[in-house]
């Protein structure tokens, strides 16, 4: 019961600038450097979150159904900016430039529903088992 899904859509920009992580996780040698760094002072890129900023918005009221937040004060949206190409799931990492990552998921779905398992259902069984 009450089977909720938590969407998420990635974007990727290629950005003009020199300071993203990209080269860091494409270069062996650097990512062994920066590594070091982090382990001998705590210092440096690792020392940090990948991810720079985040933002929760609602939408405003009016604008849809009922609100399915747990409340007025409850996001609907999340932002996730990284500053790098954050190759995530069957994504490869590109061999060259500088990227930026947006990631928009919703956390606050409007829609649900249930699965319903039975013993005769061995497929959904197994699913239901992971």
């Amino acid at each position: 019961k009450h089977l909720i899904d938590h969407p998420l859509v990635i974007t990727y920009y290629s950005v003009n600038s020199s300071t993203t992580f990209d080269d860091t996780i494409r270069e062996p040698d650097l990512f062994a450097s920066t590594l070091r760094l982090w382990e001998d002072e705590r210092k440096g890129l690792f020392s940090t979150s990948s991810i720079d900023v985040i933002g929760f918005m609602r939408i405003p009221q009016g604008e849809g159904a009922n609100d399915p937040s747990s409340g007025p004060r409850s996001a609907h949206i999340e932002l996730l900016f990284t500053n790098g190409f954050a190759a995530l799931g069957d994504t490869k990492q590109p061999a060259e430039g500088n990227f930026l990552t947006v990631i928009a998921a919703v956390v606050s779905p409007k829609s649900g529903g249930y699965l319903l398992c039975t013993l005769e259902d061995r497929i959904c069984l197994l699913i239901c088992m992971v």
